[in-house]
């Protein structure tokens, strides 16, 4: 496991259900390898070398370019954030983060059920697709494990843990954290793609309810039943009004 970015805590790690927790014998078994994060395992002196551009070209290695595009993203998003909250405000800059993760989260999980011929969403379905945007981010998501916790009567119920935030950890000191406000445009768009979704916040880093990690929960209906979302008028600045952040 190595240092992973010094975000990961191996005994939460170690806790969580190696096959993925699932009582109900579905065929896909959420991730619990780290095979796939290259850059996962570097060092907090390299990590600190690569941040400050003082690793010469001809001492590079894979791990280190996997490293710096995956913390690349993060810091053009808050350069991108730091200008409009200069020309327009934080609330231009939440009202901007809300849009376009909407946009995202709904185009995103829309085109991979596509191309894989589903038309609804089930607890399945939804690990492996967790797993898939995880996987691909690089080691920035190194840390986000998700985990089949238990069917109701009604809905089939997922949860995501993390100990590091693509949108949070990382970030440039005396940043904002926008991470609410992510988690906010992704759920209307998800559900805008699949009304049987909802997302709710366990706790979380960015609103100050946990000091080392995140838990995200998820209900899928059965039947695929629910009402289509309704678009909010503005982005609250209070994440607790869209209803998030309540069990």
């Amino acid at each position: 496991m190595g240092t992973l970015n010094e975000e990961l805590l191996i005994d939460k790690y170690k806790a969580l259900p190696a096959d993925g927790g699932d009582p109900e014998g579905r065929q896909y078994r959420p991730n619990r390898g780290m095979r796939f994060y290259p850059g996962a395992n570097l060092s907090a002196e390299r990590r600190k070398a690569l941040d400050d551009q003082a690793v010469d070209a001809t001492d590079l290695t894979v791990d280190d370019i996997v490293y710096c595009l995956a913390r690349l993203v993060t810091k053009t998003m808050y350069e991108i954030l730091e200008q409009i909250e200069e020309r327009w405000g934080k609330d231009a800059a939440k009202d901007v983060v809300f849009e376009w993760t909407r946009k995202r989260g709904r185009e995103a999980i829309k085109r991979w059920m596509e191309v894989r011929g589903h038309t609804r969403l089930t607890a399945e379905l939804w690990a492996e697709y967790q797993d898939f945007r995880h996987l691909m981010s690089g080691p920035i998501h190194g840390h986000s494990f998700v985990t089949y916790t238990g069917d109701t009567d009604e809905d089939e119920i997922v949860e995501m843990c993390r100990t590091g935030c693509f949108f949070h950890t990382g970030r440039p000191d005396g940043m904002d954290s926008y991470s609410s406000y992510v988690s906010q445009g992704m759920e209307l768009g998800y559900r805008e793609a699949f009304p049987e979704f909802t997302l709710r916040v366990v706790e979380c880093m960015s609103e100050g309810t946990s000091e080392k990690g995140c838990t995200l929960r998820f209900r899928i209906k059965k039947d695929g039943s629910q009402d289509p979302p309704a678009a909010p008028e503005h982005v609250s600045s209070s994440p607790e009004t869209h209803g998030l952040y309540k069990g």
